[in-house]
């Protein structure tokens, strides 16, 4: 499961910023980003990130999972957009040459505090 790696990651950013959070503040929520090509899957993450705050500043906060689109850019000519499928097919020429632009990240968007 390399949800957990990515999430260790995540867990590490969100102690970090609490760490710069007012003296007392409480997480409620991280949100994270997630794109279609990362394989990571969200329940998969949610599991880790519980396992992974426990005893820390994040224990007893919870984590939303926003799936990103694919994204490509036609190498024709050079349109840029979101992708419906697993495969790239231009929406303005309809060429399939292109490449992809977005779906493999994984980022830390947001963090819900409690002052």
């Amino acid at each position: 499961m390399h949800e957990f790696n990515a999430c260790q990651t995540i867990v590490d950013s969100v102690i970090a910023e609490m760490g710069r959070a007012a003296p007392g503040a409480r997480l409620l929520s991280a949100h994270v980003a997630v794109g279609g090509l990362s394989q990571i899957e969200p329940e998969f993450m949610r599991t880790a990130y519980e396992q992974l705050t426990r005893q820390t500043i994040a224990q007893g906060s919870r984590l939303t999972v926003r799936r990103l689109p694919l994204r490509g850019r036609c190498s024709k000519c050079q349109w840029e957009g979101d992708l419906p499928g697993r495969s790239f097919c231009c929406a303005a020429c309809r060429s399939t040459v292109g490449t992809l632009i977005g779906g493999r990240e994984v980022y830390l968007e947001n963090l819900e505090i409690e002052p």
